[in-house]
């Protein structure tokens, strides 16, 4: 019974139709949810809307998903990353210019400040002459006193 959820990487891996299947199995053979849970390391309540699920369709694949579809996936991404991390005065629109070119999908400046917010990073444009000025004011003076 140890062997029964190969790969254990989280929610996506666990709710593979196949993953269903065998706790539905596993639940007709008169196991507990709890224990089917532990055996395939998924959530308790992950493991019964499945066999929820499946007692009301019949079938073992997912629902489609509702809400508005993502316009990266994980892989572009970290592209946006470390298109940044390479060149850290890289404004938002020119990282965005550079994903249509590559990928040939348009995607907003704002959703690049958002992967680049959720992943850590906090993206500047080019300061200002104003802004240079102030703080090479702010710097002489504390340099001074």
């Amino acid at each position: 019974m140890a062997g029964l959820c190969e790969s254990s990487n989280g929610l996506a891996d666990s709710l593979k139709a196949i993953n269903v299947a065998r706790a539905v199995a596993v639940y007709d053979d008169g196991r507990s949810v709890r224990y089917i849970a532990n055996v395939m390391n998924m959530a308790r309540s992950t493991t019964h809307d499945a066999i929820k699920r499946y007692r009301e369709t019949l079938e073992y694949t997912r629902r489609p998903d509702s809400g508005r579809p993502r316009a990266t996936n994980p892989n572009e991404d970290r592209y946006m990353v470390l298109r940044v991390l390479r060149e850290r005065n890289l404004p938002a629109t020119s990282v965005a210019q550079q994903f249509v070119n590559m990928h040939g999908r348009p995607i907003s400046a704002k959703t690049v400040r958002r992967r680049l917010k959720a992943s850590g990073l906090l993206i500047y444009g080019p300061l200002k002459i104003n802004d240079i000025w102030r703080i090479r004011t702010n710097y002489e003076l504390q340099k001074r006193y």
